[in-house]
Protein backbone atom coordinates (compact mmCIF):
# COMPACT_ATOMS: atom_id res chain seq x y z
CA UNK A 1 0.00 0.00 0.00
CA UNK A 2 1.04 3.57 -0.69
CA UNK A 3 1.02 4.68 2.94
CA UNK A 4 2.25 1.49 4.62
CA UNK A 5 5.57 3.01 5.70
CA UNK A 6 6.19 4.00 9.29
CA UNK A 7 5.10 7.58 9.86
CA UNK A 8 7.63 9.95 11.32
CA UNK A 9 7.18 13.44 12.63
CA UNK A 10 7.67 16.35 10.23
CA UNK A 11 10.44 18.48 11.73
CA UNK A 12 10.48 22.18 10.79
CA UNK A 13 13.76 23.62 9.61
CA UNK A 14 15.09 27.12 9.43
CA UNK A 15 15.26 28.58 5.96
CA UNK A 16 18.57 30.26 6.65
CA UNK A 17 20.26 27.30 8.30
CA UNK A 18 23.42 25.84 6.80
CA UNK A 19 22.98 22.59 4.95
CA UNK A 20 25.00 20.17 2.93
CA UNK A 21 22.41 20.56 0.21
CA UNK A 22 22.13 23.72 -1.80
CA UNK A 23 18.62 25.11 -2.38
CA UNK A 24 18.70 23.75 -5.91
CA UNK A 25 19.22 20.23 -4.52
CA UNK A 26 16.09 20.31 -2.37
CA UNK A 27 13.07 18.33 -3.49
CA UNK A 28 10.36 20.92 -4.09
CA UNK A 29 6.85 20.50 -2.71
CA UNK A 30 4.33 23.01 -4.06
CA UNK A 31 0.98 23.78 -2.42
CA UNK A 32 -1.74 24.65 -4.93
CA UNK A 33 -5.47 25.22 -4.83
CA UNK A 34 -8.28 27.74 -4.75
CA UNK A 35 -8.27 30.63 -2.27
CA UNK A 36 -9.45 29.92 1.28
CA UNK A 37 -8.89 26.17 1.29
CA UNK A 38 -6.25 26.12 4.06
CA UNK A 39 -2.97 26.33 2.10
CA UNK A 40 -1.43 28.75 4.59
CA UNK A 41 -2.44 26.60 7.57
CA UNK A 42 -0.92 23.52 5.93
CA UNK A 43 2.19 25.49 4.96
CA UNK A 44 2.69 26.45 8.60
CA UNK A 45 2.18 22.84 9.65
CA UNK A 46 4.86 21.63 7.27
CA UNK A 47 7.45 24.37 7.65
CA UNK A 48 7.06 25.82 11.12
CA UNK A 49 7.58 29.52 11.69
CA UNK A 50 10.89 30.09 9.85
CA UNK A 51 9.96 30.96 6.28
CA UNK A 52 10.81 33.50 3.62
CA UNK A 53 8.19 35.62 1.86
CA UNK A 54 9.13 37.49 -1.30
CA UNK A 55 7.54 38.89 -4.42
CA UNK A 56 7.57 36.62 -7.43
CA UNK A 57 10.00 38.04 -10.05
CA UNK A 58 8.36 40.74 -12.16
CA UNK A 59 5.19 40.92 -10.03
CA UNK A 60 3.85 42.24 -6.76
CA UNK A 61 2.47 38.81 -5.80
CA UNK A 62 4.02 37.23 -2.71
CA UNK A 63 5.18 33.62 -2.61
CA UNK A 64 6.10 31.92 0.69
CA UNK A 65 8.92 29.37 0.85
CA UNK A 66 10.11 27.26 3.75
CA UNK A 67 12.09 24.11 4.52
CA UNK A 68 10.84 20.96 6.14
CA UNK A 69 12.47 17.65 6.99
CA UNK A 70 10.63 14.34 6.74
CA UNK A 71 11.98 10.79 6.92
CA UNK A 72 15.54 12.14 6.78
CA UNK A 73 15.00 13.90 3.44
CA UNK A 74 14.90 17.66 2.92
CA UNK A 75 12.11 19.50 1.14
CA UNK A 76 11.44 23.06 0.10
CA UNK A 77 7.73 23.87 0.52
CA UNK A 78 6.26 26.62 -1.68
CA UNK A 79 2.89 28.20 -0.92
CA UNK A 80 1.37 29.57 -4.14
CA UNK A 81 -1.43 32.15 -4.52
CA UNK A 82 -4.96 30.88 -5.01
CA UNK A 83 -5.96 29.57 -8.44
CA UNK A 84 -9.07 27.93 -9.85
CA UNK A 85 -7.83 26.43 -13.13
CA UNK A 86 -4.65 26.41 -15.21
CA UNK A 87 -6.25 28.91 -17.59
CA UNK A 88 -5.14 31.90 -15.49
CA UNK A 89 -7.04 35.18 -15.43
CA UNK A 90 -5.60 37.18 -12.51
CA UNK A 91 -1.95 37.97 -11.81
CA UNK A 92 -2.09 35.70 -8.75
CA UNK A 93 -3.26 32.77 -10.88
CA UNK A 94 -0.55 33.43 -13.46
CA UNK A 95 2.10 33.37 -10.73
CA UNK A 96 0.72 30.15 -9.24
CA UNK A 97 0.70 28.48 -12.66
CA UNK A 98 4.19 29.74 -13.45
CA UNK A 99 5.52 28.19 -10.22
CA UNK A 100 3.84 24.88 -11.08
CA UNK A 101 5.00 24.79 -14.68
CA UNK A 102 8.55 26.09 -14.36
CA UNK A 103 9.95 25.01 -10.99
CA UNK A 104 9.87 21.23 -11.63
CA UNK A 105 8.15 20.14 -8.38
CA UNK A 106 8.82 16.74 -6.86
CA UNK A 107 5.30 16.82 -5.43
CA UNK A 108 2.26 19.06 -5.87
CA UNK A 109 -0.20 19.05 -3.00
CA UNK A 110 -3.54 20.33 -4.21
CA UNK A 111 -5.77 21.37 -1.35
CA UNK A 112 -9.52 21.38 -1.88
CA UNK A 113 -12.36 22.28 0.43
CA UNK A 114 -14.00 18.88 0.94
CA UNK A 115 -17.39 20.60 1.32
CA UNK A 116 -17.06 22.11 -2.16
CA UNK A 117 -15.16 19.35 -3.91
CA UNK A 118 -17.28 19.63 -7.04
CA UNK A 119 -15.99 23.13 -7.78
CA UNK A 120 -12.34 22.21 -7.25
CA UNK A 121 -11.76 18.86 -8.92
CA UNK A 122 -11.45 20.53 -12.32
CA UNK A 123 -8.00 21.84 -11.37
CA UNK A 124 -7.11 18.36 -10.12
CA UNK A 125 -7.85 16.87 -13.54
CA UNK A 126 -5.78 19.56 -15.26
CA UNK A 127 -2.80 19.06 -12.94
CA UNK A 128 -2.89 15.31 -13.55
CA UNK A 129 -3.16 15.83 -17.30
CA UNK A 130 -0.13 18.13 -17.15
CA UNK A 131 1.87 15.18 -15.82
CA UNK A 132 2.56 16.75 -12.43
CA UNK A 133 3.12 14.52 -9.35
CA UNK A 134 -0.14 15.39 -7.61
CA UNK A 135 -1.32 14.56 -4.10
CA UNK A 136 -4.94 15.53 -3.47
CA UNK A 137 -5.68 16.74 0.08
CA UNK A 138 -9.37 16.89 0.97
CA UNK A 139 -9.04 19.61 3.58
CA UNK A 140 -11.73 20.68 6.07
CA UNK A 141 -12.81 17.03 6.12
CA UNK A 142 -14.34 17.50 9.58
CA UNK A 143 -16.73 20.16 8.28
CA UNK A 144 -17.71 17.95 5.35
CA UNK A 145 -18.48 15.09 7.73
CA UNK A 146 -20.58 17.39 9.94
CA UNK A 147 -22.67 18.26 6.86
CA UNK A 148 -23.18 14.59 6.04
CA UNK A 149 -20.97 14.62 2.93
CA UNK A 150 -19.41 11.22 2.28
CA UNK A 151 -16.41 10.79 -0.03
CA UNK A 152 -14.94 7.38 -0.87
CA UNK A 153 -11.28 8.39 -0.62
CA UNK A 154 -9.90 5.03 -1.75
CA UNK A 155 -12.17 4.90 -4.81
CA UNK A 156 -11.35 8.50 -5.73
CA UNK A 157 -7.63 7.71 -5.44
CA UNK A 158 -8.08 4.68 -7.68
CA UNK A 159 -9.99 6.59 -10.37
CA UNK A 160 -7.59 9.55 -10.40
CA UNK A 161 -4.45 7.43 -10.07
CA UNK A 162 -3.00 9.69 -7.36
CA UNK A 163 -2.85 9.68 -3.52
CA UNK A 164 -5.98 11.19 -1.93
CA UNK A 165 -5.90 12.08 1.78
CA UNK A 166 -8.45 13.64 4.12
CA UNK A 167 -6.91 16.44 6.19
CA UNK A 168 -7.80 19.12 8.70
CA UNK A 169 -4.86 21.52 8.53
CA UNK A 170 -5.94 23.52 11.58
CA UNK A 171 -5.98 20.49 13.90
CA UNK A 172 -3.30 18.34 12.24
CA UNK A 173 -5.63 15.50 11.22
CA UNK A 174 -4.19 13.58 8.26
CA UNK A 175 -0.87 15.47 8.25
CA UNK A 176 1.11 12.32 9.14
CA UNK A 177 -0.35 10.48 6.14
CA UNK A 178 0.32 13.50 3.96
CA UNK A 179 4.00 13.71 4.92
CA UNK A 180 4.32 9.98 4.26
CA UNK A 181 2.78 10.47 0.82
CA UNK A 182 5.24 13.28 0.10
CA UNK A 183 8.13 10.96 0.92
CA UNK A 184 6.75 8.18 -1.29
CA UNK A 185 6.05 10.36 -4.31
CA UNK A 186 9.40 12.18 -4.07
CA UNK A 187 11.32 8.89 -3.95
CA UNK A 188 9.15 7.17 -6.57
CA UNK A 189 7.93 9.85 -9.00
CA UNK A 190 4.98 8.82 -11.19
CA UNK A 191 5.46 8.17 -14.88
CA UNK A 192 4.23 11.33 -16.67
CA UNK A 193 3.50 9.27 -19.79
CA UNK A 194 0.74 7.45 -17.91
CA UNK A 195 -0.89 10.69 -16.75
CA UNK A 196 -4.66 10.78 -17.14
CA UNK A 197 -6.27 12.87 -19.85
CA UNK A 198 -9.36 15.04 -19.66
CA UNK A 199 -12.07 14.01 -22.12
CA UNK A 200 -12.76 17.28 -23.92
CA UNK A 201 -15.35 15.77 -26.22
CA UNK A 202 -15.42 15.37 -30.02
CA UNK A 203 -15.32 19.12 -30.69
CA UNK A 204 -11.93 19.64 -29.06
CA UNK A 205 -10.20 16.26 -28.85
CA UNK A 206 -8.91 16.24 -32.43
CA UNK A 207 -7.70 19.84 -32.33
CA UNK A 208 -5.89 19.30 -29.02
CA UNK A 209 -4.10 16.24 -30.42
CA UNK A 210 -3.10 18.13 -33.59
CA UNK A 211 -1.59 21.03 -31.65
CA UNK A 212 0.09 18.74 -29.11
CA UNK A 213 1.78 16.83 -31.94
CA UNK A 214 3.78 19.95 -32.78
CA UNK A 215 4.90 20.58 -29.23
CA UNK A 216 7.60 19.15 -27.02
CA UNK A 217 7.40 18.37 -23.32
CA UNK A 218 9.10 21.14 -21.33
CA UNK A 219 9.79 21.34 -17.56
CA UNK A 220 7.93 18.08 -17.07
CA UNK A 221 4.64 19.53 -18.38
CA UNK A 222 2.80 17.42 -20.96
CA UNK A 223 2.38 18.70 -24.51
CA UNK A 224 -1.36 18.07 -24.21
CA UNK A 225 -1.74 20.50 -21.28
CA UNK A 226 0.22 23.12 -23.19
CA UNK A 227 -1.93 22.55 -26.28
CA UNK A 228 -5.10 23.32 -24.33
CA UNK A 229 -3.63 26.61 -23.07
CA UNK A 230 -2.43 27.54 -26.56
CA UNK A 231 -5.87 26.88 -28.03
CA UNK A 232 -7.22 29.30 -25.43
CA UNK A 233 -4.65 31.84 -26.73
CA UNK A 234 -3.01 32.12 -23.33
CA UNK A 235 -0.47 34.98 -23.76
CA UNK A 236 2.14 33.52 -21.39
CA UNK A 237 2.08 30.14 -23.11
CA UNK A 238 2.25 31.73 -26.60
CA UNK A 239 5.34 33.77 -25.64
CA UNK A 240 7.00 30.67 -24.17
CA UNK A 241 6.19 28.75 -27.34
CA UNK A 242 8.04 31.31 -29.45
CA UNK A 243 11.06 31.19 -27.14
CA UNK A 244 11.21 27.40 -27.13
CA UNK A 245 10.58 26.62 -30.79
CA UNK A 246 11.79 29.73 -32.58
CA UNK A 247 9.86 31.96 -34.92
CA UNK A 248 9.46 29.61 -37.90
CA UNK A 249 8.31 26.50 -36.02
CA UNK A 250 6.11 28.44 -33.62
CA UNK A 251 4.34 30.17 -36.51
CA UNK A 252 3.41 26.76 -37.90
CA UNK A 253 1.90 25.73 -34.55
CA UNK A 254 0.06 29.04 -34.21
CA UNK A 255 -1.35 28.61 -37.72
CA UNK A 256 -2.72 25.20 -36.72
CA UNK A 257 -4.26 26.80 -33.65
CA UNK A 258 -5.87 29.60 -35.66
CA UNK A 259 -7.37 27.10 -38.12
CA UNK A 260 -8.72 24.97 -35.28
CA UNK A 261 -10.36 27.93 -33.55
CA UNK A 262 -12.01 28.93 -36.82
CA UNK A 263 -13.78 25.58 -37.04
CA UNK A 264 -15.38 25.87 -33.58
CA UNK A 265 -18.85 27.27 -32.90
CA UNK A 266 -17.89 28.40 -29.38
CA UNK A 267 -14.73 29.60 -27.69
CA UNK A 268 -12.20 27.01 -26.57
CA UNK A 269 -12.45 28.28 -23.01
CA UNK A 270 -16.21 27.74 -22.95
CA UNK A 271 -16.00 24.26 -24.47
CA UNK A 272 -13.16 23.19 -22.18
CA UNK A 273 -15.00 24.40 -19.06
CA UNK A 274 -18.09 22.42 -20.03
CA UNK A 275 -15.95 19.34 -20.69
CA UNK A 276 -14.18 19.62 -17.33
CA UNK A 277 -17.54 20.00 -15.59
CA UNK A 278 -18.81 16.83 -17.27
CA UNK A 279 -15.69 14.93 -16.22
CA UNK A 280 -16.03 16.09 -12.61
CA UNK A 281 -19.73 15.16 -12.45
CA UNK A 282 -19.02 11.71 -13.87
CA UNK A 283 -16.30 11.25 -11.25
CA UNK A 284 -18.35 12.42 -8.27
CA UNK A 285 -21.25 10.12 -9.08
CA UNK A 286 -18.91 7.23 -8.33
CA UNK A 287 -17.21 8.52 -5.18
CA UNK A 288 -19.35 11.05 -3.31
CA UNK A 289 -22.78 11.38 -1.77
CA UNK A 290 -24.33 14.61 -0.60
CA UNK A 291 -27.24 14.86 1.86
CA UNK A 292 -30.50 16.05 0.32
CA UNK A 293 -32.28 16.95 3.53
CA UNK A 294 -29.62 16.13 6.08
CA UNK A 295 -29.15 17.85 9.44
CA UNK A 296 -28.20 21.50 9.20
CA UNK A 297 -26.21 23.08 12.02
CA UNK A 298 -26.53 26.70 13.11
CA UNK A 299 -23.48 27.86 11.14
CA UNK A 300 -24.78 26.38 7.87
CA UNK A 301 -28.28 27.74 8.48
CA UNK A 302 -26.88 31.22 9.11
CA UNK A 303 -24.68 30.95 6.01
CA UNK A 304 -27.69 30.13 3.84
CA UNK A 305 -29.68 33.02 5.29
CA UNK A 306 -26.80 35.42 4.59
CA UNK A 307 -26.41 34.49 0.92
CA UNK A 308 -30.13 34.32 0.10
CA UNK A 309 -31.28 37.56 -1.61
CA UNK A 310 -34.51 37.79 0.41
CA UNK A 311 -32.91 37.42 3.84
CA UNK A 312 -29.33 38.43 3.01
CA UNK A 313 -30.05 42.11 2.25
CA UNK A 314 -31.97 42.77 5.50
CA UNK A 315 -29.24 41.00 7.46
CA UNK A 316 -26.63 43.18 5.73
CA UNK A 317 -28.55 46.34 6.69
CA UNK A 318 -28.86 45.15 10.29
CA UNK A 319 -25.11 44.46 10.47
CA UNK A 320 -24.27 47.84 8.91
CA UNK A 321 -26.58 49.74 11.31
CA UNK A 322 -25.88 47.96 14.58
CA UNK A 323 -22.36 46.67 13.82
CA UNK A 324 -20.85 49.74 12.18
CA UNK A 325 -23.03 52.77 12.89
CA UNK A 326 -24.15 52.01 16.45
CA UNK A 327 -21.28 49.88 17.79
CA UNK A 328 -18.25 51.33 16.00
CA UNK A 329 -19.57 54.86 15.53
CA UNK A 330 -21.67 55.28 18.66
CA UNK A 331 -20.17 53.02 21.31
CA UNK A 332 -16.57 52.88 20.00
CA UNK A 333 -15.97 56.42 18.73
CA UNK A 334 -18.33 58.01 21.25
CA UNK A 335 -18.67 56.27 24.61
CA UNK A 336 -15.31 54.50 24.70
CA UNK A 337 -13.29 57.47 23.38
CA UNK A 338 -14.96 59.83 25.90
CA UNK A 339 -14.29 57.40 28.75
CA UNK A 340 -10.62 56.92 27.79
CA UNK A 341 -10.01 60.63 27.17
CA UNK A 342 -11.98 62.12 30.08
CA UNK A 343 -11.95 59.56 32.88
CA UNK A 344 -8.63 57.83 32.29
CA UNK A 345 -6.31 60.47 30.79
CA UNK A 346 -7.74 63.81 31.98
CA UNK A 347 -8.88 62.42 35.31
CA UNK A 348 -5.96 60.16 36.25
CA UNK A 349 -2.95 59.92 33.94
CA UNK A 350 -2.45 63.57 32.89
CA UNK A 351 -2.52 65.08 36.42
CA UNK A 352 -0.07 62.48 37.71
CA UNK A 353 2.41 63.06 34.85
CA UNK A 354 2.08 66.86 35.09
CA UNK A 355 2.77 66.72 38.82
CA UNK A 356 5.77 64.48 38.21
CA UNK A 357 7.33 66.90 35.70
CA UNK A 358 6.47 70.03 37.68
CA UNK A 359 8.13 68.56 40.76
CA UNK A 360 11.24 67.00 39.28
CA UNK A 361 11.88 68.96 36.04
CA UNK A 362 12.56 72.65 36.69
CA UNK A 363 12.99 73.70 33.07
CA UNK A 364 9.82 75.12 31.47
CA UNK A 365 10.94 74.26 27.95
CA UNK A 366 11.36 70.59 28.82
CA UNK A 367 8.04 70.55 30.68
CA UNK A 368 6.25 71.90 27.58
CA UNK A 369 7.65 69.06 25.49
CA UNK A 370 5.84 66.42 27.55
CA UNK A 371 2.96 68.00 29.51
CA UNK A 372 0.69 70.98 29.41
CA UNK A 373 -1.38 72.48 26.62
CA UNK A 374 0.45 70.78 23.73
Amino acid sequence: MLFSRLLKKFKPGVCGEKSQLHSGDLAKVILAGSPNVGKSALFNRLTGRYVTVSNYPGTTVEVSRGRSKAHGGKYEVVDTPGMYLLSAITEEERVARSVLMTEKPSAVIQLVDAKNIERMLGLTLQLIEAGLPVILALNMADEARDLGIKIDVNRLSQLLGIPVIETVATSGEGIAKLTSAIEVICQNPPDPISAGEVDYGPELQGHISSVAAGLDKANGISARAKAVLLLQEDPDEVSQLVRRLGKAQSEAVLATISAARGELDHSVHYLSMLAIKRNVEKLLVQVASFPINGPINFRERLSRLCIHPVTGIPLLLVVLYFGLYKFVGGFGAGTMVDFIETDIFEGRINPWIEGLFNTHVPWKMVQDLFVGKY
